[in-house]
């Protein structure tokens, strides 16, 4: 089972690295760590490369046993290199990434036991001395009592009972546990084992394989023999039945100790669902909560291990990070300051007021004016010195993920930071899937506690306009909420202009003396120019920082040429922009394809960049950092930069967004490069595919991708990139450049599973050799579908369509227009209608295995879809994989306007026939009725269907299908098999109605056979539907039949305890007997 423990400390670094555990290290390798221990960042050249250091770890991962720190280490995204240690620190320490957060794993000594587990926590704390939270993951011994564990469970320790064994089976608990309620919450909103967790198992622990062992679990009361090691020799039965299941996740209470318990009955007095040996000792040192696997078995260890890990790898994933505000430089010395005097920061800070006009705060400036950075500062002020109050923050992203660039992503963050410190909070409502936006803003409403709430949002321009206006109308009723409630609440933005505070930065003497402060101390020639730089960067940081390093660079050729170059320069940024990418008209290849990558690891970039042709050789080192940022720097003219945040991998960006803005915004790609024309977007797609398949399609990238199945080989850092991006690349280059050679070269080189192995994980669901179709499909590729459809059927294999039809997997992923192109139209849109309207990507496609489009429509009763499909040539009577149709699939499902529409669309009689003979057993009676009056309104008569009618009557009976049995007997369908009789069967289920229509159409009441070989007398008899038996004696039945066993109505309705009936049946009786002249019945 696995253990999560999650630590809070702060401990200082240590003043220098522990030399004794570096004594086999190069000289120059100690002197990179010292240097590395000292400076937060390396100097290299003229830019700056976050290295990891101790300092920088922030989650503990710790092991009882090696087997479980092996699965745990296939969860790292990345490994990092080994670090020093302390003198007298033993631990062997596995660094690396998980999603945000920088990982160190360890194992236990190999003795069991609290105290030696408490040795590792302490040399720990010291070593990685900003550890937020420790994560105890591996084996436990399980408790099932209440609890349906099995083995591979994973347990997740909400209350934890430390304690001691006492005599006579006793347990004496000494201390209960509590855990940062800030990861209770995080493990609330995995309550359930998601699909992802499960993935994980099966590609990243492919080889912990389930076994094939029974999970046996022995009564608790059950004494197992001293003598024996396993349960072989047990007694088989006092096994508890258990049916097979998947592993689950479980929440409860764990014992620890020094000592294993193995005795059923003293556990489970206990009330707990685990025991192990070693949290304990953790606790002492650090606050944690442990998660583990369920009862113990050696043969299932591994696969528990693999578990373990996994859940623990998708707690790590829900927990946010901020990686934008993390990559935002600091202040540049005191700069930033002054604002903390200006006026009305004093005023918004002041939390004795409660007006509207106290609690918003909005800071205005141009591009690369600093306001991220002073957004940042007041951030880091208000956390140092608001002790009382809770302070949170968002900076957007352009450049990050979906969540640290969209609104959602922005209420998800805050809401999460405002309730970390709130136990009256229910964790409940923090599940793991995104609610949507309205039920978060009513969250983040709710969470408002007590406490005065500061919130920090940086970079509001970078959401369109609609977004921006619906997230300040937000926080305006927010704070009028706030207000009524008594609750202090300041929310402070930054964006470029919007119409609330206006704050002209260069107007403002504080940002004034920022701006001569930074250039007082990194101008290294003449300072007479100091003023002219002023005077000219209007109050744009970002303008001052690039001019400072130009006239850095031209210090060498002195004053006269300084002074030249200053008046030279551009007084904009976008001007400065442009004249530093055209000055140099060295490499402008480089230039243009640095330009055009989107955001990349620095090893991607260095890939990237050899890719296209600029370097020559084997496969570049993607771990020389100072080759990369050289490179870098170099392509890129300066305006690209390596940033690194603690919690996220470096990346490859421009130095500010107002590059981006230039580049795109204001067409400076086709100024630079007019051959781009005016698509220059496909054009730049198609040069990016090219590199990629330029990468793809190297001899040795292609001798490592398929000599390393299953698992993708870890020294090519861009085929992850190039594999996923190559055919969107090229989806977005169609329009402009013709993509059939690449296709058919693409897919005749890479089979799928070698592209499956660097494919997302949710891409793996469509089989394990999809169709070149199947993939562009699942992609949305849609122009590549609409220009090469020709191409794409003559290389792809439709036997594989029966399984998963390329139409279902494009409606699957959501891809409309994919969809369209499909099916060769120019939209979706049909007689005004979207077919795909009220679809939810995923959750209606459970059910498409093995369908066609049109049963998949008929099964869901998308009538839209139907006509669509028709109008487009698709045969509405065409079987699927599994041999149905689409009535038959409308039919099952019992979707009655789907089946109108298919019979209007034109079914043959046999189709309907099928369908009826379906519906009078398993659908409902309005179904029923449609088909049967269909059948009517052909003119056909029911009796010509002889043989089937009197079937079609036996089940509608059965199922009380009053207006079906009439249709029916109408139409001449007749009651006379003594196998199958209808009258008997609707007397079994007591539908009065019914019998009366068959008893009044001739139906005979003394058939012996039918339901269960009995008259109608007898099945209403036995099963208490008094109303029948009295109509059926009205209407003469013999009340003397006997079944085979000699049974008659009144002794089954004797034997089933139907007094009642019983005395029915004996008054008539007697009243038969009287009118014989016979004894009356006993």
């Amino acid at each position: 089972m696995a253990k999560i423990h999650f630590l809070f400390s702060e401990i200082h670094l240590p003043e220098k690295p522990c030399w004794t555990k570096m004594e086999e290290w190069s000289a120059d390798a100690r002197m990179l760590v010292y240097q590395l221990w000292e400076h937060e960042d390396l100097q290299v050249g003229q830019k700056h490369m976050h290295r990891v250091r101790s300092a920088d770890y922030t989650i503990a991962w710790i092991c009882a046993l090696h087997l479980e720190l092996a699965a745990s280490r296939l969860m790292l995204d990345e490994e990092h290199p080994a670090l020093g240690a302390y003198e007298d620190d033993h631990n062997v320490y596995v660094l690396g990434r998980i999603a945000a957060h920088n990982v160190v794993m360890t194992a236990l000594p190999v003795v069991y036991g609290k105290v030696n587990a408490a040795l590792v926590a302490t040399h720990l704390r010291r070593t990685f001395p900003n550890i937020r939270a420790t994560l105890m993951v591996g084996i436990g011994g399980g408790a099932p009592s209440e609890a349906d564990l099995y083995l591979g469970d994973v347990v997740v320790v909400m209350e934890y009972d430390l304690g001691k064994a006492m005599g006579d089976g006793l347990f004496e608990i000494t201390a209960k546990d509590k855990h940062p309620s800030s990861l209770l919450r995080g493990a609330h909103g995995l309550e359930k084992w998601s699909p992802r967790a499960q993935e994980l198992l099966r590609t990243r622990l492919s080889q912990y394989c389930r076994p094939t062992q029974p999970d046996r679990l022995f009564q608790a009361s059950y004494s197992h023999p001293t003598d024996t090691k396993t349960c072989d020799e047990c007694d088989s039965t006092r096994l508890q039945t258990r049916r097979r299941r998947n592993f689950h996740v479980h929440y409860g209470g764990v014992a620890s100790g020094d000592s294993v318990n193995k005795d059923a009955q003293k556990r489970d007095a206990l009330d707990i669902i685990c025991f192990e040996m070693e949290a304990a000792g953790m606790m002492d040192s650090l606050q944690c909560l442990p998660i583990r696997d369920s009862h113990k078995n050696k043969e299932w260890q591994e696969y528990a291990a693999a578990t373990a890990a996994s859940y623990a790898r998708e707690l790590l994933e829900t927990i946010p990070s901020n990686i934008r505000k993390d990559a935002i430089r600091p202040e540049q010395g005191k700069t930033c300051r002054w604002f903390l005097a200006h006026p009305k920061y004093v005023f918004w800070t002041d939390l004795s007021r409660n007006t509207e006009t106290s609690s918003l705060l909005w800071l205005r400036g141009k591009a690369g004016a600093g306001k991220s950075t002073l957004i940042k500062f007041l951030y880091l002020e208000s956390k140092r010195k608001q002790k009382d109050a809770t302070v949170i923050s968002f900076f957007f992203n352009a450049r990050g993920d979906t969540l640290e660039k969209s609104i959602a992503g922005m209420y998800r963050s805050i809401l999460w930071q405002s309730v970390l410190g709130d136990p009256e909070i229910d964790p409940a409502k923090y599940e793991l899937a995104c609610p949507d936006l309205d039920s978060l803003k009513n969250l983040l409403t709710s969470a408002l506690g007590n406490r005065p709430l500061l919130c920090f949002i940086d970079a509001l321009d970078e959401c369109n306009e609609e977004d921006a206006r619906d997230i300040v109308d937000y926080f305006e009723s927010l704070v009028e909420t706030a207000q009524e409630e008594g609750i202090k609440l300041r929310v402070a933005f930054s964006s470029r202009p919007y119409p609330y505070i206006h704050i002209e930065e260069k107007n403002e003497a504080g940002h004034a003396q920022d701006l001569a402060q930074y250039v007082k101390k990194c101008l290294k020639p003449r300072a007479e120019l100091e003023g002219r730089i002023l005077e000219k960067a209007s109050g744009v940081f970002m303008w001052v920082v690039l001019v400072v390093g130009i006239l850095n660079k031209e210090a060498s050729r002195g004053g006269l040429a300084l002074r030249k170059r200053l008046l030279e320069i551009p007084p904009t940024l976008s001007q400065l922009f442009k004249d530093i990418l055209t000055r140099d008209q060295e490499r402008p290849q480089e230039l243009r394809r640095c330009i055009l990558w989107r955001p990349l690891s620095p090893g991607e970039f260095c890939h990237a960049m050899w890719a296209g042709g600029l370097a020559t050789g084997d496969i570049p080192d993607a771990t020389d950092d100072e080759s990369i940022v050289v490179l870098a720097t170099s392509t890129s003219k300066g305006l690209v930069e390596i940033v690194s945040t603690k919690k996220k991998q470096a990346t490859v960006q421009f130095i500010h967004e107002s590059v981006r803005d230039f580049l795109v915004k204001g067409r400076g790609l086709q100024e630079l490069w007019p051959d781009l024309g005016f698509d220059w977007e496909g054009t730049s797609h198609e040069l990016l595919r090219s590199d990629c398949e330029a990468y793809l399609r190297r001899w040795r990238v292609l001798t490592i991708a398929k000599s390393h199945p299953p698992r993708p080989h870890e020294s090519l850092v861009l085929m992850e990139y190039a594999t996923q991006s190559i055919l969107l690349h090229a989806d977005e280059a169609a329009p402009s450049t013709s993509q059939k050679d690449f296709l058919v070269r693409f897919f005749g080189q890479f089979d799928a599973p070698t592209l499956d192995l660097y494919q997302p994980v949710k891409a793996r669901r469509f089989g394990k050799y999809p169709s070149p179709l199947q993939i562009l499909a699942t992609l949305g590729t849609s122009k590549l579908i609409r220009l090469h459809r020709e191409t794409i059927d003559s290389i792809s294999d439709s036997s594989e369509h029966r399984t998963y039809h390329p139409l279902l997997i494009a409606m699957s992923r959501g891809h409309k227009d994919t969809v369209a192109a499909l099916l060769g139209l120019s939209t979706i849109i049909h007689e005004g209608v979207d077919p795909m309207e009220g679809l939810q990507v995923g959750a209606n496609f459970k059910h498409f295995y093995r369908r066609s489009p049109m049963t998949w429509a008929a099964q869901q009763g998308r009538c839209a879809l139907i006509s669509l499909l028709a109008a487009n040539g698709v045969s509405v009577q065409e079987k699927d994989a599994l041999g149905l149709t689409p009535l038959e699939r409308a039919t099952e499902e019992g979707r009655v306007q789907a089946l109108r529409v298919l019979v209007g669309l034109g079914v043959s009689d046999t189709d309907l026939w099928k369908a009826i003979s379906s519906v009078v057993r398993s659908a409902d009676e309005g179904t029923a009725m449609f088909l049967l009056r269909h059948l009517e309104g052909w003119q056909i008569r029911l009796v010509s269907y002889r043989r089937d009618s009197g079937m079609w009557l036996f089940h509608a009976a059965r199922r009380g299908f009053v207006d079906a049995v009439r249709l029916l007997l109408q139409h001449g369908a007749v009651d006379r098999d003594r196998n199958a009789s209808a009258i008997a069967a609707a007397a079994q289920d007591g539908h009065l109605q019914v019998v009366g229509l068959l008893a009044n159409s001739g139906a005979s009441l003394e058939t012996v056979g039918g339901w269960y070989g009995w008259t109608a007398l007898m099945n209403a008899s036995a099963r208490g539907h008094l109303s029948v038996v009295e109509f059926l004696i009205g209407r003469g039945a013999n009340l003397h039949i006997t079944n085979r066993d000699g049974e008659s109505a009144l002794h089954l309705a004797v034997q089933n305890g139907h007094d009642l009936i019983a005395q029915r049946l004996r008054r008539a009786l007697d009243i038969q007997a009287n009118e014989e002249g016979n004894q009356p019945s006993k």
